[in-house]
């Protein structure tokens, strides 16, 4: 078998996403030698879009464009042109684009590219990862959720109403927020002790001030109570950013009993249990304070309802976890908390803590000349921690032409390797 190498790089340049679908966004491809000197030849540019409706994959009509190139050329993607027939409003789909190039000596070349997505609703909404599936009855329920554009950036100056309701008429909690770093958080202070479950609504309203009208569709989580026979339960506030290794961090909890518990810990990270420990009851209670929350409706949605029960009061009892952040730890722990009551009662909560990526052993490779002809010697130079084992390698740039996206990078290695 004799293996060919591609002698030109060709890549396409799409849209990060299809803004208007009644518009048309700007392509383009590239077509160069490895060594640098632009192709001269023939362009084929073929489209379509495909995606997924409401029970089928919808399939678009495709539009065929021919173009000399030179180095590289452009062309337009008219989404309308290319959209399947009566598509619903939650469509997602993507713009499948193939180009081919002949150059003037006959060689050619195909590449690929799907990564353009088409939604008939520019905004996506999503709760977090990190959203809790339940709340605990008496303590304030805290929720991420995030909007973005088709391909995932960030989307800011969006509003979305956020709406918690026990039943379809007795609605709990209502706000409407802003998207400020690609999401919005809210905080319901507290939700009924009675109640068992609580169906949470979120949809975008205005885009930038403006009224979306009805176009866009909520999206809705059920979160459902925790169970404890004491009434006693602990809730732990993970950090707004990832931890620094090295760092003193101080974790909040919050309990609807006293503190004055003796507080057992352990962190887990990549499948092993890397730190375990206890707080006495006495450091407990010196962090602690305490504070009454009152439930009212009418003070926690922007409209007044009615409800069996107007208001009530809880007694919660805030104090705090602190610990040094170790390289163990990266590059997400699981913090898992608990206290034993003097019944036997195990009282028990737990958050995953993200750590900011670092390396214990920081490693340079630099090179004596960073252009050189066939022939040339050129010196490799590695920095590291004394005794480290480096591995070096080195590849012809038509290899990763000829089966792009295996080139190792630092978030690749970092996955296989402990940190």
């Amino acid at each position: 078998m004799i293996l060919i190498l591609p002698k030109f790089e060709l890549v396409i340049d799409p849209p990060r996403y299809i803004r208007d679908l009644n518009s048309c966004e700007e392509g383009r491809v590239r077509a160069r030698y490895t060594f640098g000197k632009p192709v001269l030849g023939r362009l084929t540019v073929n489209m379509t879009v495909n995606g997924v409706g409401y029970y089928r994959h919808e399939l678009g009509h495709p539009v065929v464009k021919t173009m000399e190139v030179d180095g590289s050329s452009t062309f337009l993607i008219c989404a309308k042109e290319m959209m399947p027939v009566d598509v619903p409003d939650h469509f997602r789909g993507s713009v499948s684009i193939w180009a081919s190039v002949v150059t003037v000596d006959g060689s050619k070349q195909t590449t690929f590219d799907d990564s353009t997505p088409v939604h008939k609703q520019l905004i996506d909404i999503k709760y977090s990862k990190d959203t809790r599936k339940q709340f605990k009855p008496g303590l304030p329920y805290k929720a991420k959720v995030e909007v973005t554009y088709p391909d995932g950036s960030p989307a800011n100056g969006i509003t979305v109403r956020i709406k918690a309701e026990l039943t379809p008429k007795d609605n709990v909690y209502t706000s409407e927020l802003v998207s400020e770093n690609s999401r919005v958080e809210f905080e319901i202070p507290s939700i009924p002790t009675a109640a068992q479950y609580v169906w949470l609504e979120t949809k975008v309203t205005a885009i930038n001030g403006t009224p979306a009208g009805d176009q866009y569709l909520p999206s809705y989580l059920s979160i459902s109570s925790w169970y404890s026979p004491s009434k006693c339960h602990i809730q732990l506030q993970g950090p707004d950013t990832p931890l620094q290794v090295g760092e003193e961090a101080e974790i909040p909890l919050k309990s609807t009993c006293s503190c004055d518990f003796t507080l057992h810990y352990e962190f887990a990270s990549r499948g092993s249990i890397v730190k375990t420990g206890r707080q006495p009851a006495s450091v407990t209670q010196q962090r602690s304070k305490r504070a009454t929350v009152t439930f009212d409706k009418k003070k926690q949605s922007a409209q007044s309802y009615q409800s069996k029960s107007s208001a009530s009061e809880v007694d919660i009892c805030s104090t705090s976890l602190r610990f040094t952040v170790t390289h163990s730890m990266l590059p997400l722990t699981r913090l898992l908390v608990y206290y034993v009551r003097e019944n036997g009662e195990g009282i028990t909560d737990s958050i995953q803590i993200p750590i900011q990526p670092t390396y214990q052993n920081k490693v340079s490779i630099s090179l004596s000349a960073n252009k050189t002809v066939p022939g040339d010697l050129v010196r490799v130079a590695v920095k590291g921690e004394p005794r480290s084992c480096v591995c070096v390698a080195t590849v012809d740039k038509s290899v990763y032409l000829l089966k792009p996206g295996f080139q190792l990078t630092t978030d690749k290695v970092s996955n296989f390797v402990p940190l």
